[in-house]
């Protein structure tokens, strides 16, 4: 299954499945229990929204404009290391940004 376990929070808003089994369990057990289900779909669209173009446009103009900080320091002798310092910066951004 090639689900994101960052996303799919087992329990909380879904469930991971290895096997048809266990889908077929986890499914008896949502449509079988209102509350759980209501819960479950409450915590998916929380988490949905981590993950959403809107998010994902703004994490993305967040690395354009620490690439754009990098490029205009006039000030600074040691651009390579201030260069690396803000790659790692980047970096972070885009783990976050891409699915």
């Amino acid at each position: 299954m090639a689900v994101k376990r960052k996303i799919v929070q087992h329990g909380v808003n879904g469930f991971l499945w290895n096997t048809l089994q266990e889908l077929k369990e986890y499914t008896l057990l949502v449509a079988g229990d209102e509350e759980l289900r209501q819960q479950m779909s409450t915590s998916a669209r929380i988490q949905v929204m981590k993950y959403g173009r809107d998010r994902y446009v703004q994490r993305f103009m967040q690395l354009m404009r620490c690439i754009e900080e990098v490029g205009t320091k006039k000030n600074i002798k040691k651009r390579n290391q201030i260069g690396t310092n803000n790659i790692y910066f980047a970096g972070a951004l885009i783990e976050n940004i891409v699915i």
